[in-house]
C-alpha cells in the first residue's frame, strides 16, 4: 500500500529546509544494472498494478477505527485506518494513523510493543491501546 503525506518543511537557516516525506513503496518490476530489460513484462505489470489499486480501494472502503485519548494534557481526536494485510484474526497489526487533522505515520505492533516513526513510545502505546480496545 502506499501512504502519502504532504512533506513537512522545516527552515534550518536563512537558506536550507529540510522536508520529510512518509510513506510505502509498491514496486511493480525492476531493472538490473547489468540487464537492459524489466523483472516483469508489461502485461504483468499493469496485473499487479490492478491488484493494488483494488487493495487500495478495499482500505479506504475499510471503517476507520476512531481514537481519542489524553496524552500530557493534550486531548487526541482522529482514527487508524486498518492496512489490511496486516489484519488476522479480525485483528490488524498496523494502521495508518491521523490525530488533530495530521498525518502521524504508520503505527506498527512489533513484539517488544507499539512503534510509530518519530513519536514518543508512550504516545505510540496509547495509540496502541486504543486500536486493540477496538478490536475487542
Amino acid at each position: 500500500m502506499v501512504y502519502h503525506r504532504p512533506p513537512e518543511g522545516t527552515k534550518l537557516n536563512a537558506n536550507d529546509y529540510s522536508t520529510d516525506l512518509t510513506g510505502l513503496k509498491f514496486k511493480l518490476a525492476h531493472k538490473r544494472a547489468d540487464k537492459n530489460k524489466w523483472s516483469a513484462k508489461a502485461p504483468t505489470q499493469r496485473k499487479h498494478l490492478i491488484e493494488f489499486l483494488k487493495g487500495v480501494i478495499e482500505q479506504l472502503e475499510k471503517e476507520p477505527i476512531p481514537l481519542e485519548f489524553e496524552h500530557e494534557g493534550i486531548t487526541y481526536k482522529g482514527e487508524a485506518i486498518p492496512i489490511p494485510e496486516t489484519c488476522a484474526e479480525d485483528v490488524c497489526y498496523e494502521a495508518d494513523v491521523t490525530l488533530n487533522d495530521e498525518n502521524v505515520g504508520i503505527i506498527r505492533c512489533t513484539k517488544s510493543g507499539w512503534k510509530l516513526d518519530r513519536s514518543d513510545p508512550e504516545l505510540a502505546e496509547k495509540i496502541g491501546n486504543e486500536i486493540f480496545l477496538y478490536f475487542e
